[in-house]
């Protein structure tokens, strides 16, 4: 039982891993790339902000789905 608890642990958990490195190299870079797009500050901010409210409204959709 413990065991088949901990592999799909072990998988999310690497999954999770790999996305926030995939942020970390990219948020750095973020703003020159915006700005070359002609982007600003607000549009980049709300950039930003928009994966953060997504975030927060469906994660108790994510957390649900595997109750299911």
């Amino acid at each position: 039982m413990q065991k088949q608890i901990v592999r799909p642990v072990i998988i999310l958990f690497t999954v999770q891993f790999l996305v926030m490195i995939g942020f970390g190299i990219v948020i750095p870079i973020l703003p020159f790339l915006f700005t070359g797009l002609g982007g600003g500050a607000l549009s980049l901010g709300i950039f930003m902000a928009a994966y953060s409210i997504m975030q927060f409204f469906f994660a108790p959709f994510w957390g649900r789905l595997p109750e299911e």
